[in-house]
């Protein structure tokens, strides 16, 4: 092999290296050019440690039907009203934290602002409050539910499961 092709050979190694790093920063979504680009890159190749939302601000527009409106909740209240509602308080710790991913996945699943599906009514909300989405209580009325020195008892060990399974 004379100079000239070998030059020509090394050349061609040398860019398709180069584009082969060029690449796997879009298809591998490492470095800040994959931020900056991130949207242009089809769904299948965001991994699920990517997305990140500040739970503190996430609301859930939810169709309160007593009252016939939507309302917007801070999404861990929510999954309390929900652990309250679908599972006895007297369950184990685990059992609620287990109810408390369940739930939180199913809402997040059904926010329009996360890329999910609504809830199918004509009202805009995301989830409704009934057994067609997830049965959900505000605090107030799942107190009356309650036996009265109960009540912050059950209360306490709901939030301590949604707390601690925060972000699952």
């Amino acid at each position: 092999m004379d100079q000239y092709n070998l030059k020509k050979l090394l050349l061609l190694i040398f860019t398709g290296i180069v584009l082969a790093i060029v690449l796997s920063i879009f298809v591998l979504e490492i470095g800040e050019i994959s931020n900056k680009f991130g949207k242009s890159i089809p769904k299948f190749f965001i991994k699920s440690s990517d997305v990140v939302f500040n739970k503190e601000n996430v609301k859930i527009k939810v169709y309160i039907t007593k009252e016939n409106k939507v309302q917007e909740i801070p999404l861990e209240e929510y999954i309390k009203g929900v652990v309250a509602s679908e599972v006895p308080a007297e369950f184990s710790l685990e059992a609620l934290k287990a109810q408390a991913v369940a739930a939180r996945t199913f809402a997040l699943a059904h926010m329009e602002s996360f890329g999910g599906h609504k809830y199918k009514s004509n009202t805009g909300a995301d989830v409704s409050d009934t057994t067609q989405c997830q049965v959900f209580m505000n605090k107030e009325d799942r107190f009356k539910t309650w036996e009265v020195n109960k009540r912050e008892e059950y209360w306490s060990k709901i939030s301590k499961a949604v707390e601690e399974t925060s972000g699952e």
